[in-house]
């Protein structure tokens, strides 16, 4: 057997032994779990800040924890260390990774944190397509020009050939992180919902930050490159914007065949560029361009993390979001701050690697500089 063989053979029992003993557990609540159901996430931050095992207070996070990182591949280097899915998934009551946390007003910290991540990113609304990377650092292939096709003018013609240009797209992990403080004693009382507040809080952050850099991040400094900076992307002055304008750059993205999913093409609108296109009429009296939460009949969510006076449209399952591994939560009781022991408090760390590949420039074209 090869050695790669023998890696995937002896990962495979892994993932096999850890989910038979999440089996084992259905049913298991400790007593105090009944009267703070969701308790387990909380209970666990505070044992891992204070250095303890989870593997007998928080029996059923820790075995998420180990299933969830033999499945990805995932090596923990810290055993005291959460993780947390941010996908979705089916769910099911019999199974507390599947869903069982949510019955009996059970949290499942998994889709907690899940639900506060796509409430709060405009990108993943929109339909960005996020994609596990597994352990490798891919080189994604992508067409550049199609292929040609060409009808044939009697049974016996031949076909004549054409040749696709093909193109690829890096992706190398980046990392986001968040670091916050809570109090010792908060952990201890806090409820399900204290838990849900913890997790949603650090979901919305993360989420802003992968949000920022799919549109505009600067591929510098540590950051993936966003759509904004990617090449082909087509571009308008929006000074003015007007009805004809924001038809033109639908326009646009249609007529270069940029819509791939029309299920996922939409506009990305600045707060302010937003406020200015709902007070502007298409034509008199006839209502304004962003009507609701629509321009053109096309779906529009408003968000900080496009560029001030900037309105993007495309099809944004043309953009992937590479993930590695899952969202990591960590517990410190001196942080980055010397005196958080003396004053009991506990920091928090949430860490989350990705980056960001835009497949088709030419599914989206950007209006700068709205007025």
């Amino acid at each position: 057997m090869s050695s790669s063989a023998h890696s995937r053979s002896l990962a495979g029992a892994a993932l096999a032994r850890v989910s038979a003993d999440v089996s084992s557990l259905r049913g298991y609540f400790r007593p105090d779990d009944d009267e703070r159901p969701g308790g387990e996430v909380l209970r666990a931050l505070l044992l891992t800040a204070e250095g303890k095992s989870l593997r007998g207070e928080c029996p059923y996070l820790h075995l998420e924890t180990q299933r969830i990182a033999a499945e990805r591949g995932y090596e923990l280097i810290t055993p005291n260390r959460i993780l947390l899915e941010h996908g979705t998934r089916d769910m099911t009551a019999a199974v507390a990774s599947a869903g069982g946390f949510l019955v009996g007003g059970g949290v499942a910290p998994g889709d907690v944190f899940a639900d506060g991540l796509r409430a709060t990113s405009a990108t993943l609304a929109l339909g960005v397509q996020e994609v596990s990377m597994g352990r490798s650092t891919p080189t994604i292939p992508r067409i550049v020009t199609d292929a040609t096709a060409v009808w044939l003018t009697t049974e016996g013609s031949t076909i004549t050939e054409s040749t696709p240009a093909y193109g690829s797209m890096p992706m190398t992990p980046k990392t986001v992180a968040v670091y916050v403080e809570v109090s010792r004693q908060w952990l201890l009382q806090a409820s399900a919902a204290g838990q849900a507040f913890v997790l949603r809080s650090l979901g919305a952050v993360v989420a802003a930050a992968v949000d920022k850099a799919v549109i505009q991040g600067s591929g510098a400094a540590g950051q993936p490159l966003g759509l904004l900076s990617a090449s082909g992307v087509g571009s308008a002055t929006g000074a003015s914007m007007s009805w004809t304008i924001a038809t033109t750059t639908i326009a646009t993205v249609e007529n270069a065949n940029g819509i791939f999913t029309p299920a996922a093409a939409g506009w990305a609108v600045a707060s302010d560029a937003a406020k200015i296109l709902r007070q502007r009429e298409r034509a008199a009296g006839s209502g304004f361009i962003l009507d609701g939460d629509a321009i053109g009949a096309r779906r529009a969510v408003v968000s900080n993390s496009v560029p001030a006076g900037v309105a993007v449209f495309g099809d944004w399952s043309q953009i992937l979001l590479g993930t590695w591994g899952v969202l990591e939560i960590g517990a410190d009781p001196y942080g980055v701050n010397s005196g958080l022991f003396t004053k009991g408090l506990v920091g928090l760390r949430a860490i989350w690697t990705c980056d960001v590949g835009v497949l088709q420039g030419a599914s989206f074209s950007q209006n700068t500089g709205i007025t």
